[in-house]
This record gives C-alpha cells, structure tokens and sequence, in this order.
C-alpha cells in the first residue's frame, strides 16, 4: 500500500503542476513563469507541460531504447524514451500525459498504472465519463481540451480499478 501511496502523491502534484486552474484562471506554471522570467528552453519545456493531457496509452512495444505507445482515447502513437520503464510489457495500459519539447516526446512524472488486467474496467469507467461530457458539454468525442478540463478523471478511475478484485 505504501507504493500506492507514494503514486498517489506523484500523481496528484503531477495533475497540480500541469492542470490545476484556481478561480483566477492562472496555474503553477503560469505563476513562475511570471515570477522568475525562466529562460527561453526551460520557459518552452514548462509551457509543454502546461499544454499537455493526461491521456490512457497502451504499450505496442518496448526495446532497450524506447517504448512504442498508442493513445486510445486521442488515438495517436507516440514513442518515448524507455529509460526507467523497460520492463513494461505491451498491452500494459497506463495513464499519463506525452510532453512533446525540442521534437521529442516524454512522459511527465504522474503515471496512472491499471496493467493489461483492468484496460476493460479502465474503458468503461472513462467511457461513462466521456457518455456525461456528450450529454452534458454537447461533445461528440473527447478532446484534449476535455481531458485537460477534466484530468481529475483518471486518479478517480484508477482508485476504482484498484478497489475492483
């Protein structure tokens, strides 16, 4: 449980950093550029991670190098570097957000796990939210700007796969 814990936090500063708007409409991101004039890589590589989504990805591959991802809500493939993660097998389904900076992409610090074993479960809990998002927000399919409104989705979603047996 301790692991669980530990990514619970990860995840939840993760979705803060990235996707937390207060009232006042400016984010963290927002605020330190504001306040420390970063310089124009660190400033490209922060605003990235403000504009990415938390999104489910399935593993298509994995070598020493990198890992072959598909986005099967945004329905794109993406690959990213494999260091830390080599031994994610294809299959495996996890949350997270692509960070697109410099011509490459990355995976930002906050990873959702569910594993093959729960991508039904998974898929049916979000495709219930995304039934609500087209009956209450009028949208055919999810957007990024969806995802991004409503990345809170995906720590309620994991919480009840792991609470499934």
């Amino acid at each position: 449980m301790g692991t669980v814990l530990e990514l619970s936090f990860v995840n939840f500063e993760d979705w803060m950093v990235c996707d937390y708007r207060p009232k006042e409409g400016k984010g963290f991101i927002d605020r330190y550029i504001e306040a420390n004039s970063p310089d124009n890589d660190q400033k490209d590589l922060l605003e990235a991670m403000r504009d990415s989504v938390l999104s489910l990805h399935e593993v298509v591959s994995v070598n020493d190098t990198e890992i072959a991802l598909r986005d099967l809500l945004l329905e794109k493939d993406v690959t990213v570097p494999a260091a830390g993660l080599e031994e994610l097998k294809p299959g495996e389904i996890f949350a997270t957000r692509v960070i697109e900076h410099g011509g490459s992409s990355d995976l930002g610090r906050g990873i959702w796990p569910f594993g093959a074993q729960r991508k039904d479960q998974a898929m049916e809990f979000l495709n219930a939210h995304i039934e609500r998002v087209r009956r209450n927000r009028d949208q055919k399919e999810p957007t990024e700007s969806t995802l991004k409104q409503d990345a809170w989705v995906f720590n309620n979603i994991w919480i009840s796969c792991l609470s499934l047996k």
